[in-house]
């Protein structure tokens, strides 16, 4: 509704007040008095361009684009972290390029500077065009939050949202104009979130652990075994689902006991992991299922060491032992839904005989028909059922010295093989010769132990193990070479 018009100020002013409410054109650079003609107008109202703005967009600080940042929030009455579904009317008001776009934000690298870590575009360049000029609707789920001040990045300056309150927070990012879009029609609505499923914790509980007798330092022990009809040497593999009761840090795992350092004392030796602290931790507060390969034993009595009192677990019988190591608390776990399956055992090598030291000897042989002195193939696989330590090793018995010790004894299987593979079949192929012994001890400080019945064979020798038992074996091809 202009009074007077004119190009610029070297031209004189022209009374177009007869015109009243109008849209005024101009005529500009016209090299005559007539211009132009004009007819059959037609005027309709456009956009209604209401609503809230943005807040004024801003460059960064060093002004080395012209891109801007700029804020809204959409208020609610909700507490900050509620899940939300926004529906809301945004018209673009502002000059952008195809970087542009609107996002809500969900997380900040810092409370004080504000600068924007986690968002989620709602509007693309691409939709800003599609939609230009006129009013679009958008909706999207987001959270609730509470910032006081908000950035783009560290290269922005800050600017205050506090007004907002609890909002659902959005950001133009990149327009080109301090003016980026209005909005209107907000609708926020909280989400209903499904009430957290609770955990039946059923199942058999291990007994209560024990602290140490003295010196206690709040770590526990617990034992239990899984009762089977299966023989003690046994492989087998174990499925089955648990449920953490105890209290946990990160020394804290769940085992099952393979070896003791004595069968009286029951000091565990070695103890496979079948949970460990992070697994342990990912599933609190529900049950998790695990499967793991072990070895059936027939402990009367079992504690982490010496330093803690011995657990009765004579009951179970020929059973895979678990084991609740440094939990902190004498609750630990819950089991249920146990399976297990036997592997084929293969032959155990005969019980081992000792010397002062504590080491053991052990011979088995693998018969043939072969002739003695045939060099010979072997591929089989081994199984460790007793206790190791580095001086530990599988070997073949070559020659004997005149008191039939062990004189050429090849290694099949080193000792660090077996550490390596504890838990496991190892398949080892090796060349031999076949052999035809009466008598066998690894030296002079061990007793004779008769081979006699194994006649033509290649023999096996479980040399410095720390227990009688030592392996299994299966599966052995013997082929001339």
């Amino acid at each position: 509704n202009f009074s007077v018009l004119r190009l610029t100020q070297q031209y004189a002013t022209m009374d177009v007040s007869a015109t009243g409410n109008g849209v005024f054109l101009a005529a500009t650079y016209f090299k005559g008095e007539s211009s132009f003609n004009y007819d059959n107008v037609v005027i309709s109202a456009g956009e209604d361009v209401a609503g809230k703005a943005a807040t004024e967009g801003a460059t960064k600080t060093d002004e080395t684009s012209g891109y801007r940042q700029a804020f809204a929030g959409l208020s609610t009455e909700l507490a900050a972290g509620t899940k939300v579904s926004v529906s809301v009317d945004l018209y673009i008001g502002g000059e952008h390029d195809e970087y542009a776009y609107i996002s809500w934000v969900d997380t900040v690298w810092s409370t004080s500077g504000g600068e924007v870590n986690e968002d989620t575009d709602i509007v693309s360049s691409a939709a800003m065009d599609e939609n230009a000029g006129k009013w679009f609707t958008v909706t999207f789920e987001a959270t609730v939050r509470d910032f006081d001040v908000l950035r783009l990045n560290p290269a922005y300056s800050i600017t205050d949202v506090s007004e907002y309150g609890n909002a659902v927070f959005l950001v133009a990012a990149n327009f080109l104009s301090e003016e980026s879009f209005n909005y209107k029609n907000v609708v926020i609505t909280a989400l209903e979130e499904p009430e957290p499923e609770t955990p039946v914790i059923d199942g058999t509980a291990m007994p209560m652990g024990t602290e140490k007798t003295q010196n206690a330092n709040g770590y526990y022990q617990a034992f239990a075994g899984l009762s089977m009809d299966y023989p003690a040497g046994a492989v087998v593999t174990v499925t089955m689902d648990i449920y953490v009761t105890g209290t946990i840090d990160d020394a804290s795992s769940i085992r099952w006991v393979d070896t003791v350092w004595s069968t009286s004392g029951g000091e565990v030796n070695s103890a496979p992991v079948v949970a460990d602290y992070q697994t342990i931790s990912a599933n609190a507060g529900k049950w998790f299922t695990v499967e793991f390969n072990a070895i059936v034993k027939d402990y009367d009595v079992l504690r982490t060491g010496v330093e803690y009192a011995t657990q009765d677990v004579s009951e179970y019988g020929n059973a895979v032992f678990l084991y609740a190591r440094n939990f902190k608390s004498a609750e630990s776990f819950n089991y249920k839904n146990v399976v297990i399956t036997a592997e084929d055992p293969g032959e155990a090598v005969p019980d081992g005989t000792k010397k002062a030291n504590g080491y053991y000897q052990a011979f088995v042989g693998l018969s043939t028909d072969y002739a003695v002195g045939t060099t010979v193939t072997v591929t089989m696989e081994v199984y460790v059922t007793g206790t190791i330590d580095s001086a530990s090793s599988i070997r073949w018995v070559d020659t004997v010295w005149s008191n039939d010790a062990t004189n050429s004894a090849p290694t099949i299987v080193d000792n660090a093989t077996l550490t390596g593979n504890a838990g496991q079949w190892i398949s080892v192929t090796f060349t031999a010769t076949v052999r035809s012994f009466t008598q066998l001890r690894l030296d002079a400080e061990f007793e004779l132990m008769d081979v006699s019945s194994y006649g033509n064979a290649v023999y096996l020798m479980a040399r410095n193990f720390k227990s009688a038992g030592s392996f299994n074996y299966r599966n052995v091809v013997i082929t001339a070479a």
